[in-house]
Formats: C-alpha cells, sequence, structure tokens
C-alpha cells in the first residue's frame, strides 16, 4: 500500500473520531469545542505527510445532521509552481461517479425507460454476451461476469489514445464471461462503461449533460464537471503519482475511458451536498434509493457488500454507505452513516506508483474479490488514531 493510501486511511479514520466527538446534546459552547477538537484531530493527520513531500494536497468535508463540522484544504493544488490548495478545489473523483451513473438508471428507471430486470441486450443489442443473461442489474451490482477492461493488458496503451468508445467495448466484449451472471462479485469498470452507453441512448443526452441536468444542477453541485485532459476550470487540483517514495507528475489518460465508471470531477463541498441529496431523498424515489441501498444477493442467496454504484456494510460498528475512487493522481472516498446522518469526504491529488498506474488501480470497494491492495488494513498510525478516538469516547473503525 502507497503512503497516499494510508493517508486517505488515516484521515478518514480522524473524520470519523472527529465527528464521534460531538455531543449528542444541545449546548452551545460544548459544540464549538468539540469542533475545535475535530479539526484538530483532522488537522494533525492531514498536515504531516504533507509537511514531509509525501502527499501534495488534500480537501476535508464532515458535516453531521446538516451542520458543517469540518471544511478544510491542505497543502499543494500544483507543486510546480507552489499553489496553495483552495478550499473549493475540484479533483478527479474517480470510481465515486459510479454512484452518479447508478443514480442516472434509476432515475430513468422511474421514467419509464427501463427495468434494472432488463437484459443488457434489449438496449445494447450488439453487445456480445456469449449466450448468458445479463441484467441491467447485474451490470448495477459487480455481478455481470464481463470481463473488466482495466485488467486487460491491452488497456495499458489504449488509456492513453482518444478513440471512439466502441474500440473499448470490443475489446472487452471479444473476451469470455469470468463466470455466470449473478454467480459472484467481481468488481468491474466494463460494467459501468455500458451503463453510461445505456443512459446516453435512452435519454438522447450524453452522459455529462444527462448528469449535470439531473444530478449536479438538482443537488447543488455547482463546482462538479466531467473531467477532461485539455479543458481549463477554476481551482482544479493538479494530480501527483508516486515512484520510490516521490511525487512525480501524473501519468496520462485519456477520459473517453474512465467514462460513467470514473470521469467525473467533483469538490469536497459539493459531494456533500450530493450525500446530503441523496440520503436527503431529494433525487430519488424512496423504492429507488431503497434498491440502490440494499446489499446484493449472489444466485445463491448470499449477501454481499455492494447495491447499485455504493459500498453497504459496517464501518466501526455502524451502518455506512461509501465508496473509494482511484485515478491517476488522485485517490477519494466518501462515507455516509444514515443512524448519525454523518457524511465524511476526503479527497487528495495524489496517488501510487506510476509503474502501476492502471486506472483505477487504487480503488477502495466493497468487493467479495478484492486485490491484496484492497484488503481490511492498518498502520501504526492509524492504530494510535484509534486508540486515541476510543480514549476520547467515538467509535474507531478498521477496513
Amino acid at each position: 500500500m502507497t503512503r497516499s493510501s494510508f493517508y486517505l486511511t488515516a484521515i478518514m479514520g480522524a473524520s470519523m473520531a472527529a465527528a464521534g466527538l460531538l455531543p449528542r446534546v444541545a449546548g452551545q459552547s460544548a459544540q464549538s469545542g468539540a469542533t475545535k477538537t475535530a479539526s484538530a484531530a483532522i488537522d494533525t493527520i492531514g498536515e504531516r505527510p504533507i509537511k514531509g513531500g509525501k502527499v501534495a494536497g488534500a480537501s476535508v468535508a464532515v458535516t453531521r445532521r446538516g451542520e458543517n463540522i469540518v471544511s478544510k484544504s491542505y497543502g499543494s493544488a500544483d507543486l510546480e509552481l507552489d499553489v496553495p490548495m483552495p478550499a473549493d478545489a475540484s479533483f478527479e473523483i474517480g470510481s465515486i461517479t459510479k454512484q452518479f451513473t447508478a443514480a442516472s438508471i434509476l432515475l430513468l428507471a422511474e421514467r419509464g425507460k427501463l427495468s434494472v430486470d432488463d437484459d443488457m441486450n434489449t438496449y445494447l443489442p450488439q453487445y456480445p454476451t456469449h449466450g448468458q443473461h445479463i441484467t441491467i442489474r447485474h451490470l448495477l451490482t459487480h455481478t455481470s461476469a464481463i470481463k473488466g477492461y482495466t485488467e486487460l493488458p491491452e488497456f495499458a496503451d489504449l488509456m492513453k489514445l482518444t478513440k471512439p468508445k466502441e474500440a473499448l467495448v470490443a475489446l472487452f466484449g471479444e473476451k469470455p464471461l469470468d463466470f455466470a451472471p449473478g454467480q459472484a462479485l467481481v468488481y468491474n469498470n466494463s460494467a459501468y462503461f455500458l451503463l453510461g452507453l445505456i443512459i446516453e441512448k435512452l435519454s438522447g443526452q450524453t452522459y455529462a449533460d444527462f448528469v449535470q441536468t439531473n444530478l449536479f444542477d438538482r443537488a447543488g453541485m455547482s463546482r462538479s464537471y466531467y473531467c477532461s485532459e485539455s479543458a481549463v476550470h477554476h481551482h482544479h487540483a493538479h494530480g501527483y503519482d508516486t515512484v520510490n517514495g516521490t511525487l512525480v507528475l501524473k501519468g496520462f489518460i485519456s477520459h473517453t475511458w474512465p467514462y460513467s465508471a470514473g470521469s467525473l470531477c467533483s469538490t469536497a463541498s459539493d459531494l456533500s451536498a450530493w450525500l446530503a441529496a441523496l440520503h436527503g431523498g431529494r433525487l430519488l424515489s424512496a423504492d429507488s434509493y431503497r434498491a440502490m441501498t440494499t446489499p446484493t444477493s449472489l444466485a445463491d442467496g448470499t449477501k454481499v457488500r455492494y447495491g447499485f454504484g455504493v459500498g453497504v456494510a459496517q464501518l466501526g460498528g455502524r451502518l455506512a454507505i461509501f465508496h473509494g475512487g482511484g485515478i491517476n493522481g488522485f485517490l477519494s472516498e466518501v462515507e455516509y452513516f444514515p443512524e448519525s446522518d454523518l457524511s465524511i469526504v476526503v479527497l487528495l491529488n495524489t496517488a501510487g506508483a506510476v509503474d502501476r498506474q492502471i486506472w483505477p488501480a487504487r480503488s477502495r470497494t466493497p468487493s467479495s474479490a478484492q486485490s491484496p491492495n484492497e484488503r481490511p488494513h492498518s498502520t501504526a498510525i492509524y492504530r494510535r488514531l484509534r486508540a486515541s478516538s476510543k480514549a476520547l469516547g467515538a467509535d474507531g473503525r478498521q477496513r
């Protein structure tokens, strides 16, 4: 695991501990003191690796029951020009994009355009399903068995090029399925790429325009957009990879390819607004929201820790709805705890080594087939954080 991954974990833990410090009873002075303690806890974790040159910068936002607890930026948005991280800096959010894609599919279902139990060939008739019945539900839940394109060696060259999307679909579509659809959950970017194509076909809009109109605008996310490797966006943080312990400019990737699996950009405050709108019932119907946040069952009845575009599991003894993101130069995480109406957002403009830059190598997902870098882990710094959190009466978290 890279230092930036450790840092992300520690910041998430600090944020959760900080939120746990807030009293559950009214009291302005107590609330103010807890907020200061929360900020100090996050500052301690946040600043040390930045000062040590291991992480370029970060933005953190923590809200509880609609109240902004912490909203801070650290480090640099641009190391070469020594530009401090703006409070409203935008980052590439990688696989956090998937929950926007899932919500878009559910909106189309609400409008009668599709059913999540429809066969995908109903909308993509030319896609080769190798004689199997693959539903939109399978695509949403990573149970389709379609070969993941980010795991294909050929993608290392393709990701630097700009070609029609059909070139990528042809690449992974010809590969045999990994298992019978519904039999297992294996994290899969190809499925979410196909969902983007379905959204465009049924809506008559580009994926970027559909998300902008139906999700960003409605949630009040004025600083969010579809990422670009060429467009200029005010206060966009530059990304950095790590090689041999040294920060370097991020590896190039054309945003033709992450697409509806990982090409959105956002800010910490915008993602807080997204979590409030999504979990506050302002974007989806009650039935759609329930479908999105209910853990998937495999064909044999096994429950897994994934709904539609979000993980659903116990974190630190609390039910959480969450997802991570990793893309060249950036790491991210969002977590929502329904019981306490607590939201945590952490965005970094630093990722892992460039020699393992196949997107999204650092994405933390609740897959039943995790790589070594995605398995539950603990670090000395995080153990210290958890110990101090418990001493303060906060709930710790290990993942």
